[in-house]
């Protein structure tokens, strides 16, 4: 007569997952990482508040290749400083301002209403968003957010062709509510599809402080035919507030001819 099996001594039989499956369940290395920190330079200090930000009427973040690429090209501005995450390396950058840098760079453009650029050059992990957002604007106090983000395939609900670009919105309630009277700039996303990491927390962060937040997202985000415009967007809204139209000449220019991204790059 065989005996009954003990469930506390007997060993138990063996694992139905892959050992290395084992690993995604424990807790990621990043959350022991120190919080995101911006380095002012010389002249962002001597344009501080009493509360220790910088106050600009609009704030126009790069987050895609060719978001990035306007902003880097756009002349008449001035480096505040870099906002730093802990865990990306500097090794490599180089010693002035480059687009290869892994850096996220803000400027202040010099006019009224005041514009401050945000380049962000690094990759930000989906679980370190939200302390990234923080730290950006507990040093940026800003009435309007304009972000530039790639598609991400995988969350979109829908057929793509890279040889049909397409440009979708997202806005807060607050700046929905502005363009009721205006023409869209862009459909909006289609109901289905989801945004997350960097992009969806800026909005978020947005919405949830009654910030005019928008979001335009690419695709592909290599494709030149949409720098002329963005370029027209963004000029678009910084006249709208009294300004005068930003110079994008040399950031278009240089930037035809290049080759587009493919899907399979987009996300590395």
């Amino acid at each position: 007569m065989a005996s009954m099996e003990d469930p506390l001594t007997d060993l138990p039989p063996p694992s139905r997952f892959d050992p290395q499956d084992l690993f995604a369940f424990s807790p990621s290395s990043t959350e022991h990482l120190p919080a995101p920190f911006l380095v002012w330079t010389p002249y962002a200090h001597r344009h501080l508040q009493q509360n220790g930000k910088i106050a600009s009427h609009i704030l126009l973040l790069g987050l895609c290749g060719i978001g990035r690429h306007l902003l880097h090209h756009l002349p008449n501005k001035t480096l505040l400083g870099s906002l730093i995450l802990p865990g990306v390396s500097l090794a490599n950058n180089h010693i002035g301002l480059s687009l290869q840098d892994r850096a996220c760079y803000l400027y202040f453009v010099e006019g009224e209403p005041s514009v401050v650029l945000a380049i962000v050059q690094y990759e930000v992990p989906a679980e370190r968003s939200f302390s990234w957002v923080k730290a950006l604007f507990q040093a940026i106090e800003s009435e309007r957010v304009v972000v530039t983000a790639g598609l991400q395939t995988h969350h979109f609900r829908g057929r793509l062709s890279p040889d049909d670009p397409v440009l979708f919105q997202l806005t807060t309630d607050a700046q929905r509510s502005e363009d009721k009277e205006n023409q869209p700039i862009a459909p909006y996303f289609p109901s289905g599809s989801l945004v997350d990491g960097l992009a969806a927390a800026l909005l978020t962060h947005c919405q949830l402080r009654g910030i005019k937040g928008r979001l335009l997202i690419l695709w592909p985000d290599a494709e030149s035919s949409f720098l002329p415009l963005l370029a027209n967007i963004f000029s678009a809204i910084v006249k709208e507030q009294g300004g005068q139209m930003l110079e994008f000449r040399h950031g278009i220019n240089s930037f035809v001819g290049k080759r587009p991204i493919r899907d399979t790059e987009l996300y590395l």
